[in-house]
């Protein structure tokens, strides 16, 4: 059986494990349980190999509690929410599914074009990066905050209050691709069904959408 890894499954887990990882060295260093000098820290590849892996493996460990944290702030029924913009946006245009059919939809398009399912799903694997490194930001700056609260230095509430509205942002920028998410599904749906058009102008939908999701 082979296990297929995509770059953006595994940025999508390794950068927010990165975050954790560095969060809990340096609580196991404030506590003197270790120490680790970053100024003189220079890995070899083997260990940076070896810190990926353990980043990524945090970053899915930590992936239900950054999803519990998403959900405190994420609003009801989004991808309905996403469907009603597409409907607003487009009014000439007739769709005939509802929003909670977007994981068939999106199976529907992985089997007729794997790489334009790749293309959708990139905005969902960095929704979920952003969510995850949202999580390990909030617990970065919890840590500077309790650090204020030892020793009183005002650079550790001011580093601390920085990383928790870093928090609030990457939080808001993971929402806006969960939406993009959702609207390129739709996209692709409904300009597969349009009249006259084939699998090549379904393949041209990827380069018309990126551009709707940068507006």
């Amino acid at each position: 059986m082979s296990i297929r890894i995509s770059i953006y499954d595994f940025f999508a887990y390794t950068i927010p494990g990165s975050v954790y990882l560095l969060v809990i060295a340096y609580v196991c260093s404030l506590f003197g349980i270790l120490h680790i000098d970053l100024s003189t820290f220079n890995p070899s590849f083997f260990q940076t190999l070896l810190i990926a892996g353990v980043a990524y493996v945090l970053g899915m460990i930590f992936e239900p509690i950054a999803k519990a944290w998403y959900k405190l702030f994420k609003p009801k029924d989004l991808p309905d929410k996403a469907l009603q913009k597409f409907q607003n946006e487009r009014p000439h245009l007739a769709v005939e599914f509802r929003a909670t059919d977007w994981p068939i939809l999106l199976a529907y398009i992985r089997r007729e074009n794997m790489e334009l399912a790749e293309y959708i799903e990139r905005d969902n694997a960095y929704n979920l990066m952003l969510r995850s490194l949202s999580l390990g930001l909030l617990l970065f700056g919890i840590t500077q905050i309790i650090q204020f609260a030892i020793t009183l230095s005002v650079l550790h509430i001011v580093f601390g209050i920085a990383l928790l509205l870093a928090s609030v942002l990457s939080l808001k920028f993971s929402l806006t691709f969960a939406v993009w998410f959702y609207l390129l599904i739709y996209e692709t749906t409904t300009a597969r069904t349009l009249p006259g058009l084939d699998k090549a102008t379904l393949k041209e939908t990827k380069s018309s959408t990126s551009e709707n999701s940068g507006k």
